[in-house]
């Protein structure tokens, strides 16, 4: 196995959301990427950058900072694509969690 898949295993069922209690957004976040999740029929985890699960996974992709959505892809080493912040709307939220399909 090479270390894109040892990561990809160590990330688990995308998309992931992963933030942070001293974070401002991420109750915003949670809310803005559950409906968008939701608009494409998929589940949201939601992980705390402080429990074990939220260090391992930033660990595994290198987030660089949260609110961070990990989403299904083959873009980065992790074998996920990450959007960090709310820049997007809710159109281009959607739009970005549908790439997935195009990425597998």
């Amino acid at each position: 196995m090479d270390s894109r898949q040892d990561n990809a295993e160590s990330i688990g069922v995308l998309p992931v959301l992963v933030t942070a209690t001293w974070c401002p957004f991420t109750a915003t976040a949670a809310s803005f990427w559950g409906d968008a999740t939701e608009s494409v029929g998929l589940p949201l985890r939601v992980v705390d950058l402080a429990a074990d699960e939220g260090e391992q996974l930033a660990r595994a992709a290198r987030l660089q900072g949260v609110p961070c959505l990990m989403a299904p892809g083959a873009k980065l080493h992790s074998g996920a694509r990450l959007h960090y912040g709310l820049g997007l709307s809710h159109e281009q939220a959607v739009e970005f969690l549908g790439e997935r399909q195009a990425c597998q």
